[in-house]
């Protein structure tokens, strides 16, 4: 669900899903769909319209910290 978005980098990944061996990966559509919806409530979002159940502003504080503390 789009409302549950939050970032996410390499680091916080302990493995990956397979099946039968072979990364589980999402569809090149499916892909465009989600990140153009995600992309569409965000811009919503920046016009003070918040539809995340997410705490944006927090997170994108800690990520900002984090970058700026260790160059990631």
């Amino acid at each position: 669900m789009i409302q549950n978005a939050f970032p996410i980098t390499t680091k916080y990944f302990d493995h990956i899903h397979t099946v039968e061996d072979k990364p589980v990966t999402v569809h090149n559509g499916l892909n465009r769909i989600l990140t153009g919806n995600l992309r569409e409530v965000i811009a919503l979002y920046n016009r003070g319209i918040n539809l995340l159940y997410t705490d944006v502003a927090k997170i994108k504080m800690i990520m900002e910290q984090e970058i700026k503390n260790t160059g990631y």
